[in-house]
């Protein structure tokens, strides 16, 4: 927590214009020198899928949003802060047929429907609804266009995406989908789920439903020698052997695990309109956008087909319901991902015996000595909530201001090729990595606590190795030009030999020496000249590695008393020291500094797992085994 002079201020609402007994305010140079390679990227304008340096001009920048970013996140692990800058409405989904939301008896049974706008006849509150229809499946090579089961055709229909295939059968008119647009099948009777059909002309009606392309086709059928080979293979090549793989694969729809069938839909309902409840409509969101509380932007399918159900139209869905036959969960595509019992907060108010969620609108509610320092926006559950008393407690400017930093006077820089990679960044929805518990570690399992704070490790800030590691990454991936592969383009300085140096300026506005101190702290690591921070994009292959070093420091107190960045650590580290003791010995400041040694790590400890690895790891933690071997951090 704050210093008493903080909570004092505080709670009199003068912490900004009232001015502290030990009150300093000032400004602070910085240096930042890159030990390598770094990109602080911004989309190329000619090419989107290209991320180039920041510039002011023709000046690669680093902006203050990013050093503000990194000093806070650091000072909050040394100073054990609330961890407060976490997705708190966020559910995450999974798709494992062994996981008990897919084995569950009381709503394993998936069904299709119509999802759309509730209307008035409908005589529910909720705002969409489903239909629900009897589906059915389809064999592509018995879809327009295959003939004597083509492999060829198959294999292009795979790298076809959603709406190329909604509008080679007149589907598609703009951005919406028609689906009312029918052809006739040998439906069976009575319910039939998933039942292979086939065009005929006599038959009853019903809809096509298709997925988005296969990002992979499946080698059975090829010899080991072909199977290694696809790996390496030029494009012509590749082609041929996919095709060899489908030609061999018998026409039993459910033979092998490449992609053989598509959905029909039954034109008509086939039972009541269930009402979506709004708290599946949040999740069914949250697991179809990037992640925002306020303004999710669609992905994926859902990104594709919304403007058909903004329009008042239907689109297709899958659907699990409760014993009571209420919708629990539903997605885009039948083996859609299952949304997890716990949501962020709900882990978040277990961890650490409930410390870090706190009730803002409390009489005695404090910012911790970070939020205090940085400021903090803590936005109401309820979204209705108002009031000028509550935006002032909820709301804090910070009493920190970080300049652009610019490069360094006699600085030359340059921009490297157009590197192709996977940027595959870590999702906080894999248990192993993100939870802590002991036993099970699972979104699902009652009373599991976040992990902690994540960072990334410096390492080998070589340029050539680190073009190595992206290389690699890609590799990892399949080694292909996909929807996710991206290019970067880093800056690394124009001399073999130098450094890429920038200079920043911080200011401070009413801060105690201990707030200021802990600034001074976490940029330096205490003044280990060994440390490093890790900067911008790129990072799990090393590039941003950097070391900070103070400059000029001019602030000035009340008292006018004579200030150094010596004596203000201390009044940092003696603060600490009296808030927790053994503080600079305890576990996570000790894991803090060894993290950001780079002589801690090697190389080694920075490949990617194996799909084999990831997912017995994820098992592991599923069933409540043992801590594993990927997550024991180095000892050297």
């Amino acid at each position: 927590m704050p210093e008493h002079v903080i909570r004092k201020a505080w709670d009199a609402g003068r912490l900004h214009d009232l001015p502290l007994a030990e009150g300093l305010s000032g400004r602070l140079e910085i240096s930042i020198t890159f030990d390598g390679p770094m990109l602080i990227g911004e989309p190329d304008p000619s090419d989107s899928a290209t991320s180039l340096p920041v510039k002011v001009g023709q000046e690669p920048v680093i902006p203050g949003a990013t050093l503000r970013g990194l000093a806070r996140a650091t000072l909050e692990a040394a100073a054990f802060a609330r961890l407060s800058q976490t997705n708190l409405h966020r559910r995450f989904g999974i798709r494992d047929f062994n996981h008990e939301l897919f084995t569950d008896d009381a709503r394993k049974a998936v069904r299709a429907g119509w999802l759309r706008p509730a209307e008035p006849r409908d005589g529910a509150d909720n705002a969409y609804i489903i239909e629900p229809c009897y589906w059915y499946r389809v064999r592509i090579r018995d879809l327009k266009g295959a003939t004597s089961d083509s492999a060829t055709w198959h294999l292009d229909w795979l790298g076809k995406k959603l709406s190329e295939r909604y509008t080679g059968f007149d589907m598609k008119k703009g951005a919406i989908f028609d689906f009312s647009t029918s052809m006739t099948f040998g439906l069976p009777a009575g319910e039939g789920n998933g039942q292979l059909v086939v065009p005929t002309a006599g038959g009853a009606p019903g809809i096509l439903i298709f997925s988005d392309k296969v990002p992979a086709i499946s080698p059975e059928g090829l010899s080991s020698p072909e199977r290694q080979e696809l790996r390496k293979a030029d494009d012509a090549r590749k082609r041929a052997l996919h095709i060899k793989a489908l030609e061999s694969q018998n026409t039993h729809p459910a033979a092998g695990n490449s992609k053989r069938t598509e959905a029909v839909f039954a034109a008509c309902g086939s039972g009541t309109p269930l009402a979506v409840p709004s708290a599946v409509w949040d999740t069914f969101i949250a697991n179809n956008s990037r992640p925002s509380r306020h303004a999710p932007k669609p992905i994926g399918n859902w990104a594709i087909l919304r403007p058909t159900l903004d329009a008042g139209g239907r689109i297709p869905v899958f659907w699990v319901a409760d014993e009571g036959g209420q919708v629990v969960d539903f997605g885009l595509v039948r083996v859609f991902k299952r949304a997890h019992t716990s949501r962020v907060m709900d882990a978040l108010a277990t961890t650490g015996n409930g410390v870090h969620r706190v009730d803002v609108d409390a009489p005695d509610f404090c910012p911790d000595f970070v939020e205090a320092l940085f400021g903090h926006v803590h936005e109401p559950e309820d979204a209705n909530l108002s009031g000028a008393g509550q935006h002032l407690r909820r709301h804090l400017k910070s009493r920190v201001a970080f300049g652009f930093a610019r490069m360094s006077p006699g600085c030359r820089a340059r921009e490297t090729g157009k590197i192709r990679t996977v940027q595959a960044a870590p999702k906080p929805s894999y248990a192993p990595f993100y939870l802590a518990k002991a036993g099970r570690k699972d979104w699902s399992e009652p009373g599991v606590e976040l992990a902690g704070r994540k960072v990334y490790p410096p390492r080998n800030a070589d340029a050539d190795a680190i073009q190595r590691n992206l290389e690699k990454f890609k590799d990892a991936a399949g080694g292909r030009d996909n929807d996710t592969s991206t290019s970067l383009r880093l800056l690394m300085p124009d001399t073999p030999g130098q450094k890429l140096v920038f200079t920043a300026e911080i200011r401070v506005h009413n801060v105690t020496p201990a707030e200021l101190g802990g600034l001074l702290w976490v940029l330096t690591f205490g003044g280990d000249p060994q440390l490093r921070h890790m900067i911008g994009r790129a990072k799990t292959a090393g590039a941003g590695q950097a070391q900070i070093t103070l400059g000029n420091l001019e602030v000035t107190s009340i008292r006018g008393e004579p200030t150094d960045c010596t004596a203000l650590i201390a009044a940092f580290t003696s603060h600490m020291e009296r808030e927790v003791q053994g503080w600079a010995t305890s576990a996570p400041i000790k894991a803090l500094l060894r993290a950001a040694n780079p002589a801690t790590w090697s190389s080694a400890d920075f490949d990617y797992m194996s799909l084999k690895e990831h997912q017995k790891l994820r098992q592991d933690a599923y069933d409540g085994k043992g801590p594993a071997r990927f997550l024991e951090v180095p000892q050297r």
